[in-house]
């Protein structure tokens, strides 16, 4: 069919896969040729501004505990063809990425590498654009701080590492760790020196440097106070109602710490006493985990006592000397009660005693001492 000079024509090429090189591609030309092939005419070189490919990527982590082993998994859908041997590699931030990490994906590939905050897999074969993929990557290490972070990319590069295509930047939120924790006493009377005996079982790693502190109630932590501990350690501090084990090395996830901490002052009100708590922190002093709180069981404190009389007969009067061996401290203002079963106390009685106290009072058959 002969046209005109001057005649538009409009070719429409659908399906055509673009360059991959963001930026200004040319060697675009239309040639004219004749009935024998003979070019006729060209035209002048043509270009196109292409820009990066684009994606659609979704990020889900599971667990999102800090410090804790987790699966990250990348819902990927490409708006670009990836061709065999290109690479789609993901940028972790401050995510670990563990010895032992393992990854899977929906398309043939080469398998993952790891190299920094970024793992890579090699595609096997030509994925089309609008192609739903799942990468699926298991052993890492959540970050160590609670909050959003940012900074996670997909890519996809050529075998010489040519970036062509980025998501937009992805985030995870981070919550808190989890803790297991016990604790037992020995003995549990009130006001005795005991035996204090914590086993805390982290869910996330402890980094180098860190802390764990330990919450004791309203129980008494004296200067001389003794500290063992089942990890590598700088020793024990304590302060107020804590004792805090110092400078830990770094402990795996899931491993049990025991710390006994002995010469504690038992609180003194009989029965359940709360207010008891494990708590990891950074070496920074954040808090990495809280354990539930944790609860022991008072028992009354024992007494030794004897006496004697400075006479034995009937109705008169007479010095009762009492040796008492509390097992168990007296805290000031406490009192020691003396009950004198069905004996009179004259009203001109007088007592003594060996310790520091204020008053001495009787009632009917008892006497009071007040320290």
């Amino acid at each position: 069919m002969a046209l005109n000079v001057d005649t538009t024509i409009e070719l429409n090429l659908k399906d055509i896969i673009s360059p991959y090189t963001a930026g200004t591609n040319s060697g675009f030309f239309v040639t004219m040729r004749g009935s024998i092939d003979n070019v006729l005419s060209r035209s002048e070189e043509l270009s196109i501004d292409l820009e990066h490919g684009r994606f659609e990527v979704q990020l889900a982590v599971s667990p999102n505990e800090l410090l804790t082993r987790s699966t990250y998994t990348f819902y990927i859908v490409p708006k670009h063809v990836i061709f065999e041997n290109d690479k789609v590699e993901v940028t972790l931030n401050v995510a670990w990425i563990t010895s032992n990490f393992s990854c899977n994906i929906n398309i043939p590939t080469g398998g993952c590498t790891a190299s920094g905050n970024k793992i890579a897999l090699v595609s096997s074969g030509r994925v089309y654009d609008g192609t739903a993929l799942e990468l699926v990557i298991e052993g890492l290490i959540n970050p160590y701080y609670t909050g959003t972070h940012s900074g996670f990319f997909v890519h996809t590069k050529k075998a010489t590492d040519y970036v062509f295509a980025i998501s937009d930047e992805l985030s995870i939120d981070v919550d808190y760790g989890k803790v297991e924790a016990q604790v037992a006493i020995n003995p549990n009377n009130a006001l005795t020196r005991s035996t204090y005996t914590f086993l805390v079982k982290p869910k996330h790693f402890i980094l180098s440097n860190s802390d764990i502190e330990l919450t004791l109630g309203s129980a008494i932590i004296p200067s001389d106070f003794t500290c063992q501990y089942s990890v590598t350690g700088g020793g024990c501090a304590a302060s107020g109602d804590t004792v805090t084990l110092n400078s830990l090395s770094t402990v795996d996830a899931n491993t049990e710490i025991e710390v006994i901490i002995g010469d504690v002052i038992n609180p003194y009100p009989v029965g359940t006493n709360s207010g008891f708590f494990a708590t990891p922190k950074s070496g920074t002093g954040e808090v990495l985990s809280r354990s539930e709180e944790l609860s022991i069981d008072i028992d009354y404190g024992k007494v030794k006592a004897e006496f004697s009389l400075s006479t034995i007969q009937a109705q008169l009067r007479s010095t009762y000397t009492f040796l008492i061996t509390p097992e168990h401290y007296i805290l000031e203002n406490g009192k020691i009660e003396v009950t004198l079963d069905s004996t009179a106390v004259a009203p001109d009685f007088s007592c003594q005693i060996n310790i520091s106290a204020e008053i001495c009072t009787a009632n009917c058959h008892t006497i009071i001492l007040e320290s």
